[in-house]
């Protein structure tokens, strides 16, 4: 038996090359970061990247936020806050330019406030997404805006916003990425 040898690089590799070479240019990376799989992956390449970067000098700024909707499953919490754990020990291992924001609905959007307050029904399955936009979206965009300020009032290149997702998880998905420009 012998080993077929592959050509090319491999996607992990050419992914690390382009961040590397963002990172490089001067651009500050923010990563959204959820917990799942797609965003994990992505986090992992930002740090790693970051890391071989600061041993060869370069030092240019990596933020991750995390927005914690205060209502997910306490088993994917523990998971959430045992990575940010691990993300902020590599970081420090390593003496990283980097952070880990974590951000939480405002209280006025809070589950308790919201639901059992009576100003909305709790989300099901199919129904109104106002709780992605509220527990998610705005919390993530608050995390940015804190992050991009601060790298831009430090004089930094422009910031470089980057998420995990990755094409063939389903039709509806390809187009929706492809619909947002988005590039793999």
């Amino acid at each position: 038996m012998s080993l077929i040898e592959i050509k090319g690089e491999s996607k992990e590799r050419l992914s690390l090359r382009s961040i590397e070479r963002t990172l490089q240019a001067g651009h500050p990376l923010v990563v959204g970061w959820s917990a799942g799989k797609d965003s994990s992956v992505l986090a992992n390449l930002v740090l790693t990247a970051a890391a071989s970067l600061a041993e060869r000098g370069v030092r240019t700024p990596v933020v991750i936020t995390h927005a914690d909707t205060g209502v997910e499953n306490p088993e994917i919490v523990a998971l959430a806050r045992n990575e940010i754990r691990k993300m902020r020990e590599f970081i420090r291992a390593r003496n990283l330019v980097a952070d880990v924001m974590v951000g939480e609905p405002t209280l006025t959007q809070s589950w308790p406030v919201r639901v059992i307050g009576g100003r909305a029904l709790p989300p099901f399955p199919d129904t109104r997404r106002d709780c992605t936009t509220d527990w998610k979206i705005a919390v993530n965009e608050r995390n940015l805006k804190r992050a991009t300020d601060g790298l831009k009032r430090q004089g930094f290149a422009e910031v470089v916003v980057a998420t995990g997702v990755h094409r063939g998880e389903s039709d509806a998905r390809d187009a929706a990425i492809q619909a947002r420009g988005a590039r793999s």
